[in-house]
């Protein structure tokens, strides 16, 4: 195949995608579509669809990817079949601004800057339940990862949540809280660590 066609079929709308196989979004905005999730039975949405980068997150697995990705597990096949699949059904017209809008395969949508989640401090002390997310369900020694760790307190729609910070090389943040929500305060990068 060659890598235009890929291209084409990867420009192929998710949510047209979602919408041929009689999914709906619980809530459109400009920027994205927001559903529950077609990967299992759920009652609160946590699969959105990034409109403009045309990706797809499902929060509840913390994966997401491409609309090759999505095909791949909705119909449960390989990759060249999933291509097929899509090449047969993707319009001909498809959409896009440029090549540089599209990431590769697994790769997840992070939230712009200037979207829901908003910083508003960063603490050296982590509340309690924090703490004890850290030690008692991921087994991790608190003395040593703790200068690594920072807690983020962040807005989403005029709501307040707290998470577990590590900070990465381009001045964003991982977040985690207890089990239930990973993120990123943008910039999204990796942090290297080194220990003598």
């Amino acid at each position: 195949m060659k890598e235009e066609d890929l291209s084409a079929i990867k420009r192929y709308s998710i949510v047209e995608y979602l919408e041929r196989k009689g999914i709906k979004p619980v809530r459109r905005t400009p920027a994205y579509a927001l559903y529950r999730s077609p990967l299992r039975a759920e009652t609160h949405p946590s699969f959105k669809v990034d409109t403009k980068k045309n990706l797809w997150i499902d929060y509840a697995e913390g994966r997401g990817g491409s609309i090759i990705d999505l095909c791949m597990r909705l119909e449960n096949c390989t990759l060249s079949e999933a291509i097929r699949c899509l090449g047969q059904t993707a319009p001909d017209d498809t959409a896009y601004s440029s090549r540089k809008d599209f990431a590769p395969n697994n790769s997840q949508p992070v939230m712009a800057a200037n979207g829901a989640r908003r910083l508003i401090s960063i603490s050296d002390t982590l509340p309690q339940h924090l703490q004890e997310y850290l030690t008692k369900v991921r087994c991790i020694d608190l003395e040593r990862a703790m200068p690594f760790l920072k807690c983020i307190s962040y807005e989403v729609m005029g709501r307040r949540y707290q998470a577990i910070g590590f900070a990465n090389q381009s001045g964003g943040y991982e977040l985690r809280d207890n089990g239930l929500f990973k993120g990123t305060i943008a910039p999204k990068d990796i942090t290297l660590i080194f220990t003598d």
